[in-house]
């Protein structure tokens, strides 16, 4: 299985890494980037482990642990191509509208 990020979560990356970065903080933005690589090595080892969206089922989210909250990894399966399709990702303790 191959993974891909859209265009809006390459933008959610650069946005996190760039928060920390500008809080004088390069190395939690190192440690972050990091622990999302991890949620997606995961997600490659086993797709289904994500939570299913109740309101979009053809959605799930991963949890990823980050400091005192989490990185939230919303992704879909795309099964004809064998893709795992990176849509969004946040921190869980954003204010997201």
């Amino acid at each position: 299985m191959k993974f891909v990020f859209l265009p809006e979560a390459e933008d959610d990356i650069e946005r996190l890494y760039g928060f920390l970065v500008g809080q004088a903080n390069p190395l939690a933005a190192q440690k972050a980037m990091l622990a999302i690589d991890e949620g997606i090595q995961m997600l490659l080892e086993n797709p289904y482990i994500g939570i299913r969206m109740e309101d979009r089922s053809h959605y799930r989210q991963l949890f990823v642990p980050f400091g005192r909250s989490a990185y939230i990894l919303r992704y879909r399966l795309d099964e004809e191509t064998d893709t795992l399709v990176v849509v969004r990702v946040w921190h869980g303790r954003e204010n997201r509208i």
